[in-house]
């Protein structure tokens, strides 16, 4: 299982996941959502849960990691 960091919040990374994807298509899938974030104009955490949601509509699942 391949796995990409999509955020860090509070100390804590974000992973985001999806079995069968490889790096490349989940950096891809990211930066779609992320861009078509941005074309909205909206604030930060505004754009962080929209491609949040963005990436969950796309079938992705996400998990909390603990710092190092």
């Amino acid at each position: 299982m391949l796995l990409a960091p999509a955020a860090l919040l509070a100390g804590c990374a974000t992973e985001v996941y999806q079995p069968g994807k490889t790096s490349s298509q989940v950096q891809a899938d990211i930066a779609a959502c992320r861009d078509e974030a941005r074309k909205d104009s909206i604030d930060p955490i505004t754009e962080r849960i929209f491609i949040d949601q963005c990436l969950k509509r796309k079938g992705y699942k996400f998990r909390d990691q603990a710092p190092i």
